[in-house]
């Protein structure tokens, strides 16, 4: 594995384009670039010592991949999805806060899509000014 700075630059680029796909509601783009953030910050949760903001980061890419999913005509088994980050989740929490990390995801998983919607939006502007702030 590259360093785990490395891998998180290399993320939030991903990220970054994943954004841009979202906010011109190409679906399937941002899927694409959603599920490689994803798999790339897994292998930083695959260590012995993770750091809190990394699980925090992957809960949202996993978040925005599921919402794309849903916005997309493309197929998913979101149950699937879930229970692959609560395995990632596993080794460094309790059952207890495992399931109210999941929370959000089975939330934006199975809520109808209109109130989805209002969640993303809010939850977009939120990381837009936390991002104005930080650069």
């Amino acid at each position: 594995m590259q360093s785990p700075a490395r891998c998180r630059a290399l993320v939030q680029r991903l990220r970054r384009e994943a954004h841009g796909a979202l906010n011109s509601a190409d679906w399937r783009e941002a899927i694409s670039f959603l599920g490689t953030a994803c798999e790339s910050i897994e292998l930083l949760l695959e260590r012995e010592r993770i750091a809190s903001a990394d699980v925090n980061y992957y809960l949202q890419l996993s978040l925005e991949l599921i919402y794309a999913c849903r916005k997309s005509d493309y197929a998913i088994q979101t149950d699937v999805l879930i229970e692959r980050v609560k395995r990632c989740l596993e080794p460094h929490y309790s059952l207890e806060d495992s399931h109210r990390m999941l929370k959000p995801l089975i939330d934006v998983s199975f809520s109808p899509l209109a109130e989805v919607d209002g969640w993303m939006q809010t939850i977009q502007a939120m990381n837009e000014r936390s991002y104005r702030v930080l650069h």
